[in-house]
């Protein structure tokens, strides 16, 4: 937990940067973890009865490749846009898909709940290695990056098998 007071927010704003550790983020998503604190640089102002956190966060995930199941590091970096209500419990009107929104109870709010949701949205869905990743071999589950495993592809639908049957005629003309 990173705790900000917000009753030591200027008329000008508090400018906050911060590390959350890796222990403040241990249950992000399967097979995927952090390889470095992440670094969160933004300022508190306060308006009105409400506060608003806006600046970016950024570090680096540690991920598993969604084709050769290799461990990669990925960058990400993202920018919030969080407001902040004391006690109030309803979304407010001015949040939309690109506001987020907590409610605190007191005079302080944790920042890593704050960012929480930005870091998480920023995970892929399905992370590559690279965009030209060749996965396994889905006979003996080589990983085809590191080299050709030497299993020959077989024709998976027997409708298609008369098409590799012709392919073997014109290349080898001698054979039956």
């Amino acid at each position: 937990m990173i705790m900000i007071d917000v009753s030591r927010v200027p008329d000008s704003g508090l400018r906050v940067e911060k590390d959350i550790g890796l222990d403040d983020l241990v249950d992000l998503a399967e097979d995927t973890s952090l390889a470095c604190p992440v670094h969160v640089v933004g300022v508190v102002r306060q308006i009105e009865d409400r506060f608003t956190l806006t600046g970016s966060v950024s570090g680096t995930f540690e991920l598993v490749c969604g084709r050769c199941l290799e461990k990669f590091q990925q960058d990400f970096g993202t920018d919030v846009s969080i407001v902040l209500h004391r006690g109030e419990t309803n979304e407010p009107e001015e949040a939309g898909p690109d506001v987020g929104w907590l409610t605190f109870e007191g005079d302080t709010f944790d920042l890593v709940e704050a960012v929480r949701e930005d870091i998480l949205l920023g995970i892929p869905l399905r992370p590559l290695c690279s965009e030209d990743c060749k996965g396994l071999c889905t006979q003996c589950g080589a990983n085809l990056n590191s080299g050709d495993c030497g299993c020959r592809v077989e024709i998976v639908d027997p409708r298609l098998a008369v098409l590799e049957e012709l392919k073997t005629r014109i290349t080898n003309p001698n054979s039956k």
